[in-house]
């Protein structure tokens, strides 16, 4: 506010208060002049805020890091303050520009993060509301909300903060490399009105730990969800019901582990000299996939091996009109899956067209496709770009040239794409085994059994077996050769666990393995055995 002097005539002035001095006027711009103003504060109980101490305590706790902005309330106005430094972890100098002459007060209110709207300089209140997205930077970011006091402490303040909500915790383990972002969805209300908040996540990691405030109260369920964008992935959601959840202000609270349980993958494939066969059941074995060959309803004959002849079918087919589409064995079963790799040799510089008639056969709309090639020396790339450019509503990944993967290569392309066996153990007396479940609609429907516990029989010096109380969906085949570890499904509920290496002449589903089966067979002894599987 402006204060003007009057200044009076000399001699009245003099008459009247003739022992008083003229007072020395006021600058018009003092009020109104900003200044920079900085103070050091110091954290409490400061801990890494990357790596949340929720072990043990309970508590959750942070350090300063570089960016952080704070809000503190000075003369009832809510003012930014700018991390420009610190000492350590502990203690962080902060910078803002307030009206010159302004002074922090002793139990001035304070807030991380600074948030505009957070505080009410009508009601002289925080109200601390959290917003419905958020995107997480790192492991151990998330969307936070501390407030509290500062006290004088010498030269620099104490931090008083403590977390305004309660923090829930959640583990998945076996993320898929496509997820972005992961959705909660409550009972009631999390953030103002809305029941759910997202997290958006640039970074990956194959465990990953989500932490979602959420205002004290007491909860029925907490629904869980990963994203790709927008759009839900297949297979990860889950609901933790518990008739009353009671949560307090300022705890942590950890789950149960989401395990993300084996996908349904098939590796479908055309091959015409078998190099791209090669790899496809190569592929197909790692992975525990159902597998299937891509076969024109007239075989391809031996005249077509000649690149250069233009008069063969092959070369006709691949120069021919973009809509030449060769007919093929429609035999397969469903197109019930979560991945598809598809696997082909490059002809001419392009995808075969017997690869699009199967394409245009079966419908693989939303469903996630990774193509696979061979070639003696075209990359990939021409044939990544008509098959997206063709079959637009396919969620099309990048896909590789394979040309002499070994199993190791391949494991390390897939596991690159996130693509990988979901681990589970078996306990057998007082020995764990490490397995691997396949990547089928078996062992889809086995995982969700777990944990349980089999009495199982003895057969052939060779193998356990029990038949099951329920059924298993099935895709039976001969492997030919049964591996010591293998665990197969006969029919459509009978588990068994080999112990032995041998061929045989009948079908199974494949379930899993165990990774390494070396003393399995001292293991289960030579009468019936009970296993427990667990994840």
């Amino acid at each position: 506010m402006k204060r003007y002097l009057v200044y009076l005539a000399a001699a009245i002035l003099s008459a009247c208060t003739a022992d008083i001095l003229p007072e020395k006027p006021i600058d018009d711009d003092s009020m109104s002049r900003m200044e920079p103003v900085s103070i050091d504060v110091r954290l409490t109980t400061p801990t890494t805020r990357a790596v949340i101490n929720d072990s043990g305590t309970g508590a959750a706790s942070f350090s300063w890091e570089n960016g952080d902005e704070i809000g503190i309330v000075v003369n009832n106005k809510y003012y930014r303050f700018t991390l420009s430094g610190k000492s350590g972890e502990e203690t962080g100098t902060f910078t803002a520009e307030l009206p010159a002459g302004s002074v922090i007060a002793e139990g001035a209110q304070v807030a991380y993060p600074y948030i505009a709207g957070d505080y009410d300089e009508n009601t002289h209140t925080f109200s601390l509301t959290y917003p419905t997205d958020y995107t997480s930077a790192k492991e151990g970011d998330f969307r936070h909300r501390w407030a509290g006091t500062l006290v004088k402490d010498g030269n620099s303040y104490l931090a008083e903060l403590s977390h305004q909500s309660a923090i829930l915790r959640i583990t998945y383990e076996n993320v898929p490399s496509e997820a972005t972002a992961v959705r909660l969805t409550a009972d009631q209300d999390l953030a103002g009105s809305s029941k759910t908040i997202t997290t958006n996540f640039s970074w990956y990691a194959s465990t990953m730990n989500f932490y979602f405030p959420v205002p004290a109260g007491t909860y029925n369920s907490f629904t869980i969800q990963l994203l790709n964008g927008s759009k839900a992935i297949e297979g990860t959601q889950k609901t933790m019901a518990n008739g009353s959840m009671v949560l307090e202000t300022g705890k942590i609270y950890r789950t149960p582990s989401v395990s993300i349980g084996p996908k349904k993958i098939l590796v479908a494939y055309f091959s015409f000299t078998n190099t791209t066969k090669s790899i496809a059941e190569s592929m197909a074995d790692i992975l525990g996939a159902d597998i299937f060959e891509i076969t024109p309803s007239e075989a391809y004959t031996s005249d077509n091996s000649n690149y250069y002849d233009d008069s063969t079918r092959a070369y006709k087919e691949q120069y021919g009109p973009a809509t030449t589409r060769p007919e093929i064995n429609t035999n397969l079963s469903s197109t019930d899956y979560d991945i598809v790799l598809l696997g082909f040799p490059i002809w001419y510089g392009k995808v075969p067209r017997v690869v699009l008639s199967f394409l245009d056969a079966y419908s693989f709309s939303g469903k996630t496709v990774i193509p696979f090639c061979t070639s003696g020396s075209s990359s990939i790339s021409a044939s990544q770009t008509e098959l997206q450019n063709t079959y637009t509503d396919i969620n099309w990944k990048s896909g590789a040239r394979l040309n002499g993967y070994t199993a190791d290569q391949l494991k390390t392309w897939l596991a690159d794409l996130g693509i990988q066996n979901t681990p589970f153990q078996l306990s057998i007396g007082g020995t764990v085994f490490a397995g691997e479940l396949a990547n089928n609609a078996t062992a889809q429907a086995f995982n969700s059994l777990l944990p349980m516990t089999l009495n199982m029989s003895e057969l052939n010096g060779n193998e356990k077996y029990h038949y099951l109380n329920s059924t298993l969906p099935t895709n039976a085949a001969c492997p030919g050769t049964i591996q010591n570890g293998d665990i197969l499904l006969y029919g459509n509920n009978c588990v068994v666990v080999f112990y032995k290496t041998f061929t045989t002449s009948y079908s199974y589903t494949k379930i899993g393995r165990i990774t390494d089966p070396s003393v399995l067979e001292g293991a289960v002894g030579s009468g019936s055995v009970a296993i427990k599987f667990s994840h």
